[in-house]
């Protein structure tokens, strides 16, 4: 673990990983997600949060898609703007002091975006996943 040196004597050290993210609200390209703070914070007190966000490929590659700076102390996000339709991606939180960012929380489930349609997460994950391999699709609607 990264240890810099604040002043004689005084050793600071990174925060610790923030809980995993979970996605409770998709509403067409925006998503809604929340995590824990770290256990540790690494003596310093957080002063904001960066979410990671990964594209899942067609041959189920993840790759890094954007990262976005919440500047708020808050243990919630909506990204909006930013992603695109149609398409899954995964979420990653990680924590930033005055000494520097720790280390990122586990991945999220995948989670697919979508034109415009509007659900709550949780509930359909339960059903989902006892159904499908990915458990925030959301479920088809034919018209």
């Amino acid at each position: 673990m990264h240890r810099p040196l604040l002043d004689e004597g005084t050793v600071a050290v990174l925060p610790g990983p923030p809980g995993r993210p979970g996605v409770t609200r998709v509403e067409g390209t925006s998503v809604s997600l929340e995590w824990t703070a770290p256990g540790d914070s690494g003596a310093a007190t957080i002063s904001r949060y960066v979410v990671n966000v990964y594209v899942i490929s067609g041959s189920n590659a993840v790759d890094q898609y954007d990262t976005v700076s919440v500047e708020e102390v808050t243990t919630s996000y909506t990204i909006t703007g930013r992603l695109q339709e149609c398409r899954t991606y995964k979420f990653a939180v990680a924590a930033a002091t005055n000494v520097g960012q720790g280390p990122s929380s586990e991945l999220s489930d995948e989670t697919w975006t979508n034109r415009g349609l509007s659900f709550l997460v949780a509930p359909l994950a339960r059903l989902s996943s006892q159904k499908s391999r990915r458990p925030n699709r959301p479920p088809e609607i034919h018209l």
